[in-house]
């Protein structure tokens, strides 16, 4: 049987997903007992439903609106879910290939990596960006798009926690 988790939200799908099934491996709750804990969380099924749930069991409880996690890995989490938001057609599976930030200096270099003919490894990434920006020819036309495009997505620090909160309960019952 296929291990599924199904959230409330595309936000929560996109945080779990991108930030905290890395943060339950190999970061914030890595050293956490019972020290397997994170195996519960491999190859799971992760989607959206208005049932929520999951299907399995897991070793621990957690908190997923920490403070201290929301303080380190926030700003990161948010903007996940505006650039995916903005863009549901790239595979969110890929995250680490795109901007951890949405600051316009943090979009900038990535749109200049992009166009960079040096950066070997932005070229599969490149392919499927630049698909939806068919007219850009330049990295800073490229950053201008993606900017307004993220940005017409309203998610915040409050929006964030709300989620947060709600993933904790699906994934604690």
């Amino acid at each position: 049987m296929q291990k599924t988790i199904r959230f409330q939200t595309e936000s929560q799908v996109i945080i779990f997903k991108c930030e905290l099934l890395g943060q339950i491996s190999d970061g914030y709750w890595e050293n956490s007992t019972p020290h397997d804990h994170y195996k519960s969380f491999s190859d799971i099924d992760v989607k959206t439903d208005v049932q929520v749930g999951k299907n399995f069991f897991t070793k621990r409880k957690y908190n997923f609106a920490n403070k201290m996690l929301i303080d380190v890995v926030g700003d990161r989490m948010i903007a996940y879910v505006q650039f995916f938001q903005a863009f549901p057609n790239i595979n969110m599976d890929d995250h680490h290939s795109y901007p951890m930030s949405t600051e316009l200096h943090a979009v900038n270099k990535w749109a200049y990596d992009i166009f960079n003919p040096s950066q070997e490894h932005y070229k599969k990434r490149s392919e499927r960006v630049l698909a939806n920006f068919p007219n850009v020819k330049t990295h800073q036309e490229l950053s201008t798009q993606i900017m307004q495009a993220v940005n017409k997505f309203k998610y915040d620090k409050k929006s964030l926690r709300k989620d947060l909160l709600q993933m904790s309960k699906v994934v604690n019952t």
